[in-house]
Parts: C-alpha cells; structure tokens; sequence
C-alpha cells in the first residue's frame, strides 16, 4: 500500500467470452486475474496479470502461466484486461460479455499467490468431463482468488453470472509451497499485505 493506491486492494478476476466453445456449454468463460494500482490522478494501470493455458497446442499439456508468452490466451487476456481497465477508467462502457469480481486481498498477497501458481501437468478443457485429476485457466485463476483472499482471512466468489467450466477443480491446482510462504513473509515483512 502507499500513497497514490491507499487501500492496496486493487486485483481482480475477469471472465473472458471462450473463442473455442463447446457444444455442451452456453456462454462459458476463461478466468484470469489483474492486479492495478491507482495512480495520483485516480487511475488504475494494470502491474500484473496472471493468465493460464495449455503449453502449447498439444492436448497432452501442462496447465501453465502463459502470461507474456505471446500465445492467443495472452494476446486476448491482454487485450479483455485493457477493455477492463479502460471500463474502471471511465474511459469506456462495460466490454460485452465481460465479469469482474475483486479479490478482497492485498494487491501484493494476489501477486504472491500468482507467481507461485505452479499449474498442472494435465491441461483439461474441463476439468471433471475428463479423466484425471487436471485443471483449467478456470481452475487456476479461481484457486490464485481463493487462496489470495484466504490469506487475508477473508472469501473470494468468482462473478455470479459467470459461467467458469473446470472452476469447481481448484483443488487439483499445484503451487509452489515454499516460495508462497517466503513472499508472504516478506510482504508482512513490509507492510504490504
């Protein structure tokens, strides 16, 4: 926290329309979180984002942070986060089809969480129809939510009308244990979570 972003609880989840549906789904959404901080003029700037997919095209991927990777996950997940920025800014309506819920923790709590998102060895579209105990952007993006606002002793509920396939599979989500417990050490250290 500091003095142009007082409150530090500027990270949310976003809901994206899926380019690639499945037949068995209406409207269904891929999940990823942004952290912001407020500038001295009141705007929010994006510092963060988590975004996960498959590791390339193969169906036999890992579930991993794809974020900077340039992948079509990113590339929309950057552009859906600037829509949703500019939306905060009051520089534009509500992107269409777009959900947004905040995670009730501090902005640098999410950031520790995200960066010890491991994934999953096994990508499954959804979670639950397959075999296996695999995992979805849905999957991770909710669990990082969870967790973060966990944390912070408090809930995180993804938006109400969200559709989240592979959501309910937080639980088959690996983080890096180790490096969750220094970070959050160190930003209690500071006094920035």
């Amino acid at each position: 926290m500091n003095n142009t972003d007082p409150t530090g609880l500027d990270s949310f989840f976003i809901g994206r329309p899926l380019s690639q549906v499945p037949s068995n789904l209406k409207n269904p959404q891929h999940g990823f979180v942004i952290v912001t901080s407020v500038g001295e003029d009141g705007r929010h700037q994006i510092t963060d984002r988590f975004s996960f997919g498959p590791a390339g095209d193969s169906i036999d991927a890992p579930l991993i942070n794809v974020t900077r990777t340039g992948d079509d996950t990113d590339r929309a997940d950057a552009g859906y986060a600037g829509d949703f920025v500019s939306f905060l800014n009051g520089d534009s309506g509500s992107p269409e089809r777009l959900t947004s819920s905040q995670i009730n923790a501090p902005d640098a709590l999410t950031r520790a969480v995200g960066n010890a998102v491991i994934g999953n060895p096994d990508y499954e579209t959804v979670p639950g129809l397959q075999p296996g105990r695999g995992a979805n952007s849905n999957s991770a993006a909710v669990g990082l939510a969870r967790i973060a606002a966990g944390l912070a002793g408090n809930t995180f509920s993804p938006p109400s009308n969200s559709v989240l396939p592979g959501a309910e599979a937080v639980s088959n989500l690996q983080i890096n244990r180790e490096q969750l417990v220094n970070d959050v050490e160190a930003c209690r250290a500071d006094g920035s979570c």
